[in-house]
């Protein structure tokens, strides 16, 4: 809320004047008079008769005693009848005439006391003053009647708040002052009051010399009075109070502490039972309360309410101060809850308040003083539990205390102020626009009643600019703004530096000037906006209890920083804060919903950033519990399913599911619906909801969702105002649908109006601005489609500046200028293939910033499926324009990207330290942090947001860190380049042992780029029997003969299913159409010969697309036994990931501590058996003699077990079950005794004797059907950790197969007395070919022979 309320407290001053007859004595005296028929019998006696005036005298006085006894207002109105009757029956001439007159006077000032009626207290003022003009200077009394007239002044001052008054009594008591000769005694009465007036004025004007004079003049008084005097504890008191005065202005802790120590003194020298003790205490109350609040020490609290517990016990309910008491009492339980949060003081605070109401007469001055403190309180515990009962009483009690306050009243501008904040609070709660009006009359009408220099100018000024803000709000207007930001800077302008309540203005003022930005889009507001409420946190204790409102609203403003700017800091500084804001709130808070709201937006934008699913999850999970905790009616009804409804359509944006666009109609529909008409959020809460239609288009392709979006989409353009900064967005949006209309109908002014809207958007806004790339993008695809249907030159032209502009821009989101560049690439591939090129550069360049290294690795893949194909489109290209050697470095960058940046994180840097220690040392340091957060999976306790949220966001900005750091390597001489991607002279070294063969597969072209050793270029080979399409297809077959009746596991029982259903020949189809349209051209182009030898060479592939799936190793024709029909007759295949993957490979010799790992599965916990395993077992143990060997079976084959054995063994083999996670590549794994030992596992373990693997388990080199180009599975996750050979398999195997092909591979590798891995591929080549002697084609052929990255840690 930007609103708070002000209390009056009543200052309990000491009665030094008009002391109240001690009534016990004269009741005594009178007991059994009555006085009322002694009054009537008087009326009877002539007004000649000489006992009358003294009767009448006595009469008065009594009536006046039984008033102070009884309180009854009618012995009150007796007294002065009584005593003017005494006044007109004197002659003027009479020695008694003053005193009777001065009696008199004495009457009204109570009777002005009691009920507060000003004429009384203007008659007291006229008979004193008439006094002192007819007595003379020389008359004994005179100081004394001064006294008394200063007084009287002094009281209506403090009525009226004129400053005539205050100077008058001054005058008055200075005159009576200098009357008193020698030890006069009204000398000391004259002093106190002088002392006391003067103070008054210093309250009123804040002159430091009238402070500093009220000081000196009380301490003479006290140094002159003795100890003794039964008037010492009076003056020390009002000492005290003067000390607290000058504490208040100087702040000066001496004075506080002095105060309080004279208060002390004071109460020890009063007897027990003293009449004024409870006004002492009170006093001593209040000082502990001022110290409090000036060094929030809750010692001083506690003091103060134990001493104010203290007053409540020594005065009954028919105490005259006792309201008072109550009074005071709450404020003290207020001051506790505000600083501690116990609703329990809250609650305590209005019971003592209702008390002291209750206790007051209607009629009682003091009654709207504390009426309109119990309405301040209830108004708080309305912001903490928002009961609606608590607003309704806290309006109404805010207006009666208004309306009692009389007209010139100091404090009506006061309770002006609180009637507007009550009345703005019903507005936050109920959304009633007349409450706003309502508020503003109030708060203009106290503004008008309070001077400039008053101390509550600040506090009107305020409430008074929020009202304002409000109303803009509601209504729109701009001249409110301007009036919000206006008033609220005067009040900040008024209000000490130092003032406490300093963060509440900057944080209100923050607010308007926000609103100003986000309607005129003004930056320097949103950076003033920013650092105001900065200062406010700043400002602000942790423990205050408005420190989560104060942050919650720096998160706020630093989200609306983002949008603008688009800086990551900002949207992950702000969902921290509002992360800590929600979890510190409980859900029965009036401010949950509106911080669930906050956090929900900002994950929501984060969201549009970096697409991680997890954020836009929990961004609809925290705007639904935002939408569920707020109640019906509420003022925020709407914003909140408009925010939810944004949400769920950026989900479905991602995942494409029909259920979430639909719900995403649903609430903003409502939203729509809940938003009253002419509401400045209309405009763009049917923006939004024709955004959600347009979307639901663009999915289904039905014309009346189109139709709806188009109208909803207009009716929001007609609404916003010209320069608006949402005028824009709808321009564009409007835009986006007109052209959809256009493709349906063919309407040529559709699509005009298309590009006219788009236009006017881009012109709408700035360059720096984050959404400038989007805008041209979108202008530049209505360009586009009229040029596919009109087909104007100009119109391409216009299409690609609009593009590549987008795609070049300095700001926007990675993601939109990545699709403008790849939709440039399109555009320009019309004019000329070769234009395109540098479009598939720039798209290139920005892939590795969409693919963030900062992302978690399923955010990374979830974006590789969207834009995985653009390093195929840009190779197609760069083939046909003949650029072989561009394609090949295009395609080994946008390939296994993210297999690539982990790599890039194990990179030695040793050349690095020695031209910079220090930036090597780092970069290992952060590179090593890096790689480990971005692997490891940690558990979470249930319901904690805050610590995964801490924890992602460390990652991200280790990451912005790297690239820091690499982009200062980079800096250095000689290391330009350092990390950047291969170009071909470094590319061409990976034949140095063999032909590496890397093969496009596109939709418009299918080739294969060739590397052979010692040769500078690369060879393009045209495959012009091979289509996408004819891949897909052999992929597609090739599934459906694995699958095995939707059967995937190693088994014999599986195994069976497919050989009864002839799958061996569907499989040698494949294996034919592989080597007629990929392979035979190849090697025809290699010019290869057919080797029969053991030492046939090698031939590495590298395929793309729908061939990574198939089995290239195999491609031949099985129909003939002739040599040259069958790339095994040529080559020993192996696969690569990427080219790089042999580019670091050594052939280091045999491993210097040879050990090898057997892990054996015959029979897992929830899979089939396979006996198999113990067969691959004997085996190994038969051909591995003596040489070290570690055997884990059965039950000892455990995660842990097997993991740590891993960093002990040089070779492992690995003979279980195997599985693909389709949804989440990352969690494939191998089944073990107690659990699935996944890919993401793994990667995280350091391996330093990794040598080679054989994976005799099923899919373990599959990879995923969406993420051809990324290798996501096993064995590309163990080239990766270090194994520089590893034999793996592509679908399922058989187990009575796997047995056979371990036996021979392992007899291969150790008929050398050192066995070495380099030897691995031949070992797999000869096994497959002997099994393939059995006519077992199929089977034979599953298993796959990889090359890994030389991989090590720092």
């Amino acid at each position: 809320m930007k609103h708070g309320q002000h209390e009056n407290h009543i200052v309990h001053s000491l009665p030094l004047h008009d002391a109240h007859t001690d009534v016990s004595d004269a009741v005594s005296a009178l007991d059994g008079v009555d006085i009322d028929a002694a009054y009537a019998e008087l009326q009877c006696v002539p007004d000649d008769d000489p006992d009358k005036l003294e009767l009448l005298d006595d009469i008065g006085y009594l009536f006046l005693c039984r008033f102070d006894y009884l309180r009854n207002l009618v012995d009150l109105e007796k007294s002065i009848s009584a005593r003017e009757q005494a006044v007109r029956l004197t002659s003027d001439d009479h020695p008694y005439k003053t005193s009777r007159i001065m009696d008199l006077s004495s009457s009204f000032m109570r009777q002005f006391e009691r009920i507060g009626v000003v004429p009384a207290l203007e008659e007291a003022i006229s008979l004193r003053a008439h006094v002192v003009g007819i007595v003379p200077d020389g008359h004994l009394d005179k100081p004394g009647y001064l006294n008394d007239l200063g007084v009287s002044l002094l009281t209506r001052f403090e009525r009226l708040g004129e400053l005539t008054d205050i100077n008058q009594a001054i005058t008055g008591l200075e005159d009576g002052m200098r009357l008193c000769l020698g030890n006069h005694s009204h000398r000391l009465p004259l002093m106190a009051n002088l002392s006391g007036a003067i103070m008054r004025r210093f309250e009123r004007l804040g002159n430091d010399v009238d402070l500093e004079y009220a000081l000196s003049m009380f301490k003479d008084i006290a140094r002159s009075t003795p100890d003794s005097s039964p008037t010492k504890p009076l003056i020390l008191n009002n000492l005290a109070a003067a000390m607290m005065r000058h504490y208040d202005h100087h702040g000066e802790l001496p004075h506080i502490d002095q105060a309080i120590t004279n208060m002390q003194d004071a109460l020890r020298c009063l007897p027990d039972g003293h009449p004024t003790r409870p006004l002492f205490l009170t006093n001593l109350a209040s000082a502990f309360s001022h110290r409090f609040e000036r060094f929030a020490a809750l010692h001083d609290l506690e003091q103060a309410m134990s001493i104010m517990e203290e007053v409540a016990g020594l005065i009954d309910g028919d105490h005259p101060g006792g309201a008072g008491v109550f009074d005071k009492l709450g404020h003290l339980f207020l001051q506790r809850f505000q600083n501690i949060g116990e609703l329990a003081d809250l609650e305590q605070c209005n019971v003592a308040r209702q008390n002291a109401v209750k206790m007051t007469p209607d009629d009682h001055p003091d009654m709207a003083t504390f009426l309109s403190n119990l309405s301040v309180s209830t108004m708080r515990r309305f912001e903490c539990l928002g009961n609606l009962p608590d607003l309704e009483a806290c309006v109404s009690g805010s207006k009666k205390a208004t309306t009692m306050t009389p007209e010139g009243h100091p404090d009506r501008p006061v309770r002006f102020m609180n009637l507007g904040n009550s009345l703005m609070c019903g507005f936050e709660r109920l959304g009633d626009i007349t409450d706003v009006e309502e508020a503003i009359l109030a708060l203009e009408g106290a503004i008008r009643l309070t001077a400039t220099d008053h101390p509550n100018k600040p506090m009107v000024l305020k409430a008074l600019g929020n009202s304002y803000w409000y109303r803009f709000i509601g209504i729109g207007n701009l001249l409110d703004l301007e009036k919000s930001i206006s008033a609220l800077e005067d009040a900040l302008r008024l209000l000490p530096c130092d003032h406490p309540d300093k963060p509440a203005f900057l944080n209100d003022l923050s607010g308007s000037v926000m609103a100003r930005f986000e309607r005129l889009g003004d930056l320097a507001s949103l950076e003033e906006s920013k650092g105001m409420v900065e200062e406010a946190v700043q400002l602000t204790p942790d423990s205050h209890p408005k420190s989560t409102s104060r942050r919650n609203m720096l998160a706020h403003t630093i989200t609306r920083r983002f949008e603008r700017f688009g800086d990551l800091v900002d949207i992950e500084k702000s969902i921290l804060m509002l992360t800590e804001a929600v979890h510190a709130t409980s859900d029965d808070d009036p401010q949950k919903p509106n911080r669930l709201d906050n956090l929900g937006s900002s994950l929501m934008r984060r969201f549009e950033r970096l697409s991680i699913s997890c954020d836009i999850d929990d961004a609809i999970a925290n705007l639904q519990d935002a939408v569920r905790l707020t109640s019906k009616g509420h003022p925020n009804k709407p914003s909140l399913p408009n925010n939810l409804g944004n949400s769920i359509m950026r989900r479905f944006e991602r995942n494409g599911m029909v259920a979430d666009i639909d719900g995403a109609i649903s609430v903003l529909e409502s939203a729509v619906e809940l938003t009253p008409e002419s509401h400045p959020e209309e405009s763009s809460r049917l923006n939004h909801l024709g955004c959600s239609l347009t979307c639901r288009f663009e999915r289904l392709g039905d014309l009346p969702t189109l139709e709806k979006s188009i109208s909803a989409l207009r009716g929001a353009m007609h609404l916003v105002s010209n320069g608006h900064p949402h005028q824009s967005y709808i321009l564009s949006n409007l835009g986006s649908a007109m052209r959809h209309l256009f493709v349906l109908q063919r309407n040529s002014t559709d699509l005009q109006a298309s590009v006219s809207m788009h236009e006017d958007a881009l012109m709408l806004t700035s360059d720096d601005h984050p959404d400038k790339a989007a805008f041209l993008s979108n202008l530049g695809e209505s360009v586009m489609t009229r040029f596919l249907h009109f087909g104007e030159p100009v119109d391409l032209d216009a299409a690609i500046a609009h593009l590549s502009a987008a795609a070049r821009s300095s700001g926007g989101p990675p993601s939109v200028r990545f699709h403008a560049a790849w939709q440039w690439a399109q555009c320009a591939s019309r004019q000329e293939v070769g234009l395109s090129i540098d479009a598939y550069r720039c798209a290139l360049e920005l892939l590795p910033r969409v693919v963030w290294l900062g992302l978690p690795i399923s955010a990374r893949h979830a974006w590789l499926e969207d834009i995985g194909k653009i390093a195929q489109d840009a190779a197609a290209a760069a083939i046909a324009s003949g650029q072989s050697d561009t394609a090949l470095e295009w395609l080994e960058q946008g390939r296994s990207i993210v297999w690539g940046q982990l790599h890039r994180l194990r990179t030695p840097v040793d050349e690095l330290s020695a031209v910079d220690t220090h930036l090597a040392l780092r970069i290992r340091q952060v590179s090593e942090e890096l790689e480990h957060a971005s692997t490891r999976s940690i558990v979470f306790e249930p319901g904690d947001k805050l610590a995964p949220e801490q924890l992602s966001q460390r990652y991200r900005q280790l990451a912005v860190q790297w690239e820091a750091l690499i982009q200062s390597a980079r800096g250095l001489p000689g290391f330009e380049d350092f990390l950047n991607p291969k170009k071909l002279a470094h590319l061409k070294n990976a034949a140095r042992s063999g032909p590496v063969v890397v093969i496009n597969v596109h939709k418009r072209r299918c080739d294969a780029l060739l590397l052979r050793p010692n040769q500078e270029n690369v060879l393009p080979v045209y495959l012009d029997q091979l289509s996408c399409d004819t891949a897909q297809m052999m992929q597609h077959s090739l599934k459906k003969l694995t699958s095995a009746a939707r059967l995937r596991f190693r088994s014999e029982r599986d195994m069976v299913k497919m050989r009864l259903s002839g799958d061996n020949q569907g499989f040698k189809g494949i294996m034919a159409n592989l080597w007629l349209m990929v392979v035979k051209p190849i090697l025809e182009q290699l010019s290869s010969a057919v080797c029969g030898t053991l030492d046939t060479p090698r031939i590495w592939w590298c395929p793309t697309g729908p061939l990574t799936f198939l089995p290239i190793h195999a491609a031949g024709l099985y129909d003939t036994d002739t040599l040259g029909h069958k790339i095994s007759d040529f080559f020993v295949s192996s696969y690569i990931p990427t080219l790089t993957a042999i580019l670091g490979a050594r052939h280091l010799g045999p491993a210097k501590s040879f050990k090898l790992l057997a892990v054996a599965q015959p029979s897992t916990p929830g899979a089939t058996s396979l006996p198999g395993t113990e067969k691959e077992l004997a085996n190994i143990r038969r051909h591995i003699g003596k040489m070290p060997v570690v055997t884990l079976e059965r039950e000892e084959a455990t995660m842990e077990r097997v993991v740590a054995s891993l960093s002990e063994c040089s070779w492992v083999h690995l003979a279980c079950h195997g599985t693909q996670d389709a949804a989440k590549p990352m969690r494939s794994g191998l089944l073990l005794q107690n659990g699935l030992l996944k890919i993401s596992e793994l990667t995280t373990k350091p391996l330093p004797h990794a040598e080679f693997a054989f994976l005799s388990a099923c899919q373990t080199a599959t990879g995923h059907d969406s993420l051809p180009e990324e290798a996501i599975h096993l064995a590309a996750g163990l080239l990766f950790v270090g194994y520089k050979g590893v034999i793996a398999t592509m679908w399922s195997i058989n187990d009575n197969d796997a047995p056979y092909i371990a036996d021979e591979v392992y007899a291969y590798l150790f008929q050398e007395q050192a066995p070495e891995y380099t030897r691995a591929a031949h070992a797999l080549h000869h096994a497959v070919q002997k099994l393939r002697t059995h006519n077992r084609v199929f089977h034979a052929c599953v298993f796959v022979a990889f090359s890994s990255i030389f991989s090590r840690r720092f």
